[in-house]
């Protein structure tokens, strides 16, 4: 029974982040709270949850139950003793409408489109459907823009494939990026599955510490060391992977000369990349930002 009960809640959770994607928002994001019963009346009585779903694990529930994958933030909330949760819907036109690939229950039909009417959850006629597809061919491009005509920067984007969305991408990077001077915010516009850095300080000063914020608004970011060993989700998720360790966390930290970063690392890698081969049967790419040459040889021991 309480397996029973649990797939039914993530299946709920989803009908109603699918309804949140399928109309033009409100400004800002939308938010689904969970371990809050709300009653006719207005009365809300604060039950909490029995545990926290993982992440990834939410997550991979969307991909058999509606296409495309929405994008949204799962983070669990404890107040006065209860555990709570809360999903953030991000307003971005970008992915959508969401349609379910299934029936589910007696609360989504297979291939119809849904929209807010009044204070129902309706299935959308023609004339809605009209509205709803017009809204979201507004879309932004996630791909960095491109202002002026630059020769170098159309052969990148034609050897990365422009980023197109059907791919997946890794980015290995080093320390000293951000001195570099370019808008290092950029990046967060890149789906990144894996993000492998050589900075153990970027969280403090580096890379991350640029990027976490915006890129935290299009996915679930999730900060992996050797130490820990989240399940992969290939959608809608980023693994910012420290690959020399993280500042703060000795027991990760391997700073020193190549060959005793090898004898700690080399093994963790490998694992790091074997499941995230097993994630996803989309193809890779893979693009290096190093500004580090003393670290070369931690580069191509990836």
């Amino acid at each position: 029974m309480a397996r029973q009960k649990k797939k039914s809640e993530s299946e709920q959770s989803s009908s109603k982040i699918s309804f949140r994607w399928l109309i033009p928002p409100r400004d800002g994001s939308a938010y689904i709270v969970l371990g809050v019963r709300c009653y006719p009346d207005g009365r809300k009585e604060l039950n909490g949850l029995g545990s926290f779903p993982d992440d990834a694990d939410l997550q991979s529930k969307f991909d058999t139950i509606c296409y495309p994958h929405p994008r949204f933030k799962y983070e669990p909330v404890l107040s006065s003793g209860k555990q709570f949760a809360f999903i953030e819907i991000a307003d971005d036109k970008s992915i959508g409408p969401i349609l379910p690939i299934k029936d589910v229950g007696n609360v989504l039909r297979k291939h119809t489109v849904y929209h807010r009417r009044n204070s129902q959850n309706a299935m959308a006629d023609v004339s809605e459907q009209k509205r709803i597809y017009g809204w979201f061919r507004e879309s932004i491009d996630l791909r960095p823009q491109n202002d002026c005509s630059d020769p170098l920067w159309d052969k990148f984007l034609r050897a990365v494939h422009e980023f197109e969305s059907s791919r997946k991408y890794i980015l290995i990077t080093s320390p000293g990026i951000v001195e570099q001077g370019d808008p290092a915010e950029n990046l967060a516009n890149v789906p990144w599955l894996l993000v492998a850095d050589f900075d153990h300080e970027s969280q403090e000063s580096g890379l991350l510490s640029r990027v976490s914020i915006p890129l935290s608004e299009r996915v679930s970011l999730h900060r992996i060391t050797i130490e820990t060993d989240p399940t992969i989700n290939s959608t809608g998720a980023t693994y910012w992977y420290f690959a020399r360790g993280i500042e703060g966390r000795k027991s990760t930290l391997s700073t020193g000369v190549w060959i005793d970063w090898q004898k700690k690392y080399a093994k963790d890698v490998q694992k790091r990349l074997t499941k995230l081969a097993g994630a996803t049967n989309a193809p890779v790419t893979i693009v290096a930002l190093w500004a580090e040459p003393s670290l070369c040889s931690h580069l191509d021991s990836f």
